[in-house]
């Protein structure tokens, strides 16, 4: 999978990938994949020249500000996102910064700092949690062994977790939004349920 292939992807089945249909997720899900996937960076930078608004704020952020419609906004970035890569191609993808980390490694440093927005433009569990979905996808483009094998990890913290607080069928990170709170204490609460999950649950050691 490239950049170009994830977007299509997203587009067809949002909901797959995002908590929403909206373009502040949109902006979350970009901000994961392109820390794996340096590739889309340039890409997502002329995607936000594209778009007037704040100089720090990116495509989907503009988007936002510009239309009190969400959903619209979401479309309107995918709509400018394709025709930008119609005009510059995918490259071949390539391991950023953060590709040989873990998607929870790839936060807590910020969080147990207590500057969360250094990773999370949004500091919030919903936020955090459309990162991460960038974050995988943008792993299965340059590790996609290892994308799947925290893709696996995710799936078996939200079985754990809806279990931990009595068995809900909740998202992982609605139940922690709901139980935990929205911004920093629900993110510090994600590091200490997951390494809970990690003591009781750990991974079977590699045969080598």
């Amino acid at each position: 999978m490239n950049f170009a292939m994830a977007v299509a992807q997203v587009r067809k089945s949002p909901l797959t990938f995002l908590s929403s249909e909206n373009a502040r997720a949109l902006g979350a899900f970009f901000s994961g994949y392109r820390w794996v996937d340096e590739s889309a960076g340039p890409i997502l930078d002329h995607l936000t020249r594209e778009f007037d608004g704040p100089d720090q704020a990116d495509a989907c952020s503009r988007a936002c500000l510009a239309s009190a419609d969400s959903r619209m906004a979401f479309r309107h970035v995918l709509d400018r996102l394709e025709q930008v890569l119609m005009r510059m191609g995918t490259p071949s993808p390539s391991s950023g910064p953060r590709a040989n980390l873990s998607f929870v490694a790839s936060v807590s440093d910020a969080i147990l700092q207590g500057r969360p927005a250094m990773v999370l433009a949004e500091p919030t569990v919903v936020w955090m949690h459309d990162y991460f979905r960038g974050f995988l996808v943008g792993l299965s483009a340059v590790r996609p062994s290892e994308s799947l094998r925290q893709e696996q990890r995710l799936a078996a913290f939200e079985s754990w977790i809806r279990s931990w607080y009595g068995g809900f069928r909740a998202p992982w990170y609605t139940i922690i939004r709901v139980h935990e709170g929205m911004c920093e204490h629900g993110l510090e609460r994600f590091l200490e349920l997951w390494a809970a999950f990690e003591k009781e649950c750990p991974e079977p050691a590699l045969l080598s």
